[in-house]
C-alpha cells in the first residue's frame, strides 16, 4: 500500500493507479478496515494521493474531502466522519496475559529457575524495553550492568529472556539489543529444557 501511495503522489504515478482502479480498494480498507491501524495507513496513503489535481478529484469522488496542501503531509477525511469511526461490534477473546498456558510457563519457570534481586532487575529492565516510556531508562541501566559481564553468562537470566522473547513482541531493534546483551553466554547443560519448550 505505501508503493501505491509514493507511487501516485506524482503526475504520472496517479495516472497508473487509476488504471488500475486503486482508489475505490483504498478508500474501502479506510471505511471498514476490522484492524484499525490499516485504516489509519489508507488515510495517509489517500491524501498521498491527493497531492495531484487529478487525485483530489478522483477522492472528491467517493465522497472525501482533500486538504488544498502539498506534500506526505496533506489530509484526506470523508465528509461523514462516522464512516471511519464506525466500529463493528466484538467479542473480547482474553490477552496474552489472560493465556493459563503462558502463565502456567512463567510460574513453572519462576519455581524451576530462581532468580535474585539483581538478576530480576535485569528481567525487569529487559521487560519495559517494550514499553516506549520506560525504553530508554531500561536500555540505560542494561548497559550499566553490560559492566559487569558475567551478569550476562547466566544461564538462569538468559532462560527467563528466552520465555520473554517467546510470548511478546519486541521491535527488531530490542531483540538484537538483548540478545547482544548474552552474546558472551556459554551454553551448557544447565539450562532447564522442559519449561519454555513448552509453549
Amino acid at each position: 500500500m505505501w508503493a501505491i501511495g509514493h507511487i501516485g503522489s506524482s503526475e504520472h504515478g496517479i495516472k497508473l493507479v487509476l488504471e488500475q482502479e486503486l482508489v475505490q480498494p483504498l478508500i474501502n480498507l479506510a471505511e471498514q478496515a476490522e484492524t484499525l491501524s490499516l485504516r489509519g495507513t489508507c488515510i495517509y496513503i489517500i491524501g498521498m494521493l491527493s497531492n495531484t489535481a487529478i487525485g483530489r478529484q478522483s477522492i472528491q469522488k467517493h465522497g472525501w474531502i482533500c486538504s488544498k496542501t502539498k506534500g506526505i503531509s496533506a489530509v484526506c477525511l470523508p465528509r461523514e466522519p462516522k464512516t471511519i469511526f464506525h466500529v463493528a461490534p466484538y467479542k473480547f477473546e482474553g490477552s496474552v496475559g489472560n493465556d493459563d498456558k503462558i502463565a502456567y510457563s512463567f510460574n513453572q519457570l519462576k519455581k524451576l529457575v530462581v532468580l535474585d534481586q539483581e538478576e530480576e532487575e535485569i528481567l525487569k529492565n529487559i521487560a519495559n524495553l517494550l514499553n516506549g516510556v520506560y525504553e530508554v531508562q531500561a536500555i540505560a541501566e542494561l548497559r550499566k550492568k553490560q559492566e559487569q559481564p558475567e551478569v550476562f553468562q547466566n544461564p538462569k537470566v538468559f532462560e527467563h529472556m528466552v520465555l520473554l522473547l517467546q510470548v511478546y513482541r519486541f521491535r527488531p531493534k530490542g531483540r538484537k539489543f538483548i540478545w547482544g546483551l548474552f552474546e558472551s553466554l556459554i551454553f551448557g547443560n544447565q539450562m532447564d529444557r522442559q519449561v519454555y519448550y513448552q509453549l
